[in-house]
């Protein structure tokens, strides 16, 4: 679903452990934002629901709350995920397409990657030139490793096989939320549904 949500609202919170002061939270004038899973040391994503304009991406600043768009576009744009060189990399569709690609956003520019066929969601850093990402493709899952420092990272792809029938994006929202990668780790432990 892509309805707006006019009543969400962000509130960022400073931690002081040390000298335990109570801070003022910084509120988001922006309303309707829905933070995603990604953040670093300067920023967090959001996603924010557009109804028949679309799906946008929001980076918040920790240090001021200032939103600035990643994307902004009529295209429904979801799952956005950062490295610690501030890259983005999101899954995009059309709003007629059910199938997602993926879209990388660099300091070198934006690119988009797609086989034409598969539905490519849930993407994670892994390091700051890896990506990991779950494709759907006629019913099976797979988790695949992309390599983006390569000119074509499919050519070099690596896909480890989780479901071969009757896979959901469901089933990936599960997995992704059972196994979260951080980008600082080059390595990443993975839950299996089947085999754990």
């Amino acid at each position: 679903q892509n309805r707006p949500q006019p009543a969400t609202t962000i509130e960022l919170h400073i931690l002081d452990p040390i000298q335990g002061r109570r801070i003022s939270p910084l509120l988001i004038s922006r309303k309707g934002l829905i933070l995603s899973h990604s953040a670093n040391d300067h920023i967090v994503l959001a996603e924010f629901p557009n109804g028949d304009l679309g799906r946008w991406i929001a980076q918040i600043e920790w240090a001021t709350g200032n939103v600035h768009w990643v994307v902004s576009d009529e295209n429904i744009n979801a799952f956005p995920t950062l490295n610690s060189n501030g890259d983005i990399a999101w899954s995009s569709r059309s709003q007629e397409d059910n199938r997602f690609h993926l879209v990388v956003q660099t300091v070198r520019g934006r690119r988009s990657i797609d086989d034409g066929k598969s539905d490519w969601i849930l993407p994670s850093f892994l390091g700051d030139d890896r990506l990991r990402v779950f494709r759907i493709t006629d019913g099976s899952l797979h988790l695949v490793e992309l390599d983006l420092r390569t000119r074509d990272p499919l050519l070099t792809a690596i896909a480890l096989p989780i479901v071969e029938a009757g896979a959901t994006r469901t089933l990936a929202w599960q997995l992704a939320a059972a196994n979260q990668p951080t980008y600082w780790h080059q390595t990443h432990a993975f839950y299996h549904p089947l085999f754990h």
